[in-house]
């Protein structure tokens, strides 16, 4: 907790450290992705040429997901900071091998179902949250392209209803009522995941017209 309340507090107070703190934090977020070329590995060069290690410290994982998640604005201008300890590869902001960019790519690790086991509820309540201002952010910027934000939504769609059957009632709200904005914004019509779905609000107001319509008609016949 002392070390992730300095993280915090740095980051709240301390303007310029922002971006940069945004950059580590995402690091630690990738770092334990499970990369097919690199199971073998319990030390690796990670995201941003940090070194990493198969074990994390759990206290310092609620923090980065806050900050990632609260300044996801500064995803973009995170990446772009350059960084002589940093290696050009791509491979190095995937979570896995079907991170279809940086931005699904966090939220694969904020959502993935191993989080379950691997972190505290209060934990997976900060991820999901995070997950969904990553979302949020993406949709924003030009960078992130239509098949990486259709990734994203995918990922959400699949992960979400996992945490939604949860017994600690903060992380099934937060994934509930992260799965239903998706829902009421339509972006869940589409998904191969979500034919035994309820229907979004806009299907229900559609519905709702045309029940109107058969009442009033049967009114006039008789």
């Amino acid at each position: 907790p002392l070390i992730s309340g300095q993280i915090l507090d740095i980051t709240l107070r301390v303007l310029p450290v922002r971006t940069y703190a945004v950059r580590r934090m995402i690091s630690v977020l990738l770092q334990d992705g499970k990369d097919a070329n690199a199971n073998s590995h319990h030390n690796s060069l990670g995201t941003f040429g940090m070194t990493t290690t198969a074990n994390m410290m759990p206290e310092l994982l609620p923090a980065a997901a806050w900050i990632v998640g609260e300044y996801a604005s500064l995803i973009d201008d995170a990446l772009a900071m350059s960084d002589e300890n940093d290696n050009d590869n791509d491979e190095l902001l995937k979570y896995d091998l079907s991170s279809m960019g940086t931005y699904h790519a966090i939220i694969q690790a904020l959502t993935d179902p191993s989080n379950i086991d691997s972190t505290s509820p209060t934990t997976q309540s900060i991820y999901i949250q995070a997950a969904m201002k990553v979302l949020a952010a993406a949709s924003a910027v030009a960078k992130c392209i239509d098949s990486e934000l259709e990734a994203c939504i995918s990922s959400l769609s699949i992960y979400l209803p996992v945490y939604m059957q949860s017994m600690d009632t903060e992380v099934q709200e937060r994934a509930f009522t992260g799965f239903r904005l998706l829902e009421s914004f339509g972006l869940l019509q589409n998904s191969t995941n979500q034919s035994n779905s309820v229907p979004s609000l806009k299907l229900l107001d559609k519905n709702d017209g045309d029940d109107e319509d058969s009442v009033e008609e049967q009114k006039a016949s008789n």
